[in-house]
């Protein structure tokens, strides 16, 4: 599945078909927006859940960016169309990104709750690897071929991973520490008690957390969004015999 760093290489491979400035930073801009409704549903309804939800709409979307019609055959939907499909794949990254960390911390003991958390920061990499690699492998292909149907497949699989995906995450236990969690909010409500939005819960108690968290981020996320622009840009503007129709014309990545 093509998001983040690999959304922007792959994307940008195919943006000749769909529009000539493609901005691949959409999936990005609403993986904020993501991680705020699925990180307050999952408080509200369950870790599993949203998991189950934010894998299915990566999926979904994913496959459809690979039967997309191209701007030749429906005009300036083309674009649009793509776009949509980048910021459901976005808003699916927003919410699978924390969730996923989040289930693995809290079904690991206490004094590995880090080292269990971290490894939900190694899908992005995988993930990234492996969509370039199928790409590269089906690049290979004539141009003609490549930009007719060739880059389509790659996204086509999308659905093999999402059933996966999807058989892996159906057979994950709920998180104990939600379930201690729900049980405690019932309890208060049983009581005459209230109970605060996750979210402002958040902004209220721990508002340095968040802060530090956030910016601590950014160094790793910048970076990975340079390099894949650069590497594109590099390729796409390193003296090659000729220009090569697979370069996004106009896109950032080939601006100077």
């Amino acid at each position: 599945m093509a998001t983040g760093r690999s959304g922007v290489l792959d994307l940008g491979l195919v943006a000749p078909l769909f529009f000539t400035d493609l901005d691949p930073l959409a999936g990005t801009i609403a993986r904020p927006f993501g991680g705020i409704v699925f990180g307050h549903f999952g408080d509200r309804v369950g870790r599993k859940s949203m998991l189950v939800l934010t894998m299915t709409l990566m999926g979904v979307a994913s496959f459809v960016i690979g039967v997309l019609p191209t701007y030749e055959q429906i005009g300036s939907w083309a674009p649009v169309l793509l776009i949509a499909a980048r910021l459901l794949q976005g808003i699916a990254v927003g919410g699978e990104w924390g969730g996923a960390a989040l289930m693995a911390l809290e079904h690991a003991r206490t004094e590995r709750r880090g080292l269990a958390a971290s490894f939900a920061n190694m899908g992005g990499p995988a993930g990234a690897v492996l969509a370039t690699a199928v790409f590269a492998a089906f690049s290979a292909l004539p141009e003609d071929d490549f930009l007719s149907r060739g880059w389509r497949v790659p996204f086509l699989l999308s659905v093999v991973l999402l059933g996966i995906g999807l058989f892996v995450r159906v057979k994950v236990t709920e998180s104990p520490l939600f379930e201690e969690a729900r049980q405690a909010a019932a309890t208060r409500k049983d009581t005459g008690g209230t109970t605060e939005a996750p979210l402002l819960t958040v902004l209220r108690r721990y508002p340095r957390n968040i802060a530090l968290a956030a910016l601590g981020g950014c160094g790793a996320l910048v970076l990975q969004s340079l390099l894949a622009t650069f590497l594109l840009r590099r390729l796409c503007t390193s003296p090659p015999s000729r220009p090569s129709p697979r370069c996004p014309t106009g896109s950032a990545a080939s601006r100077s």
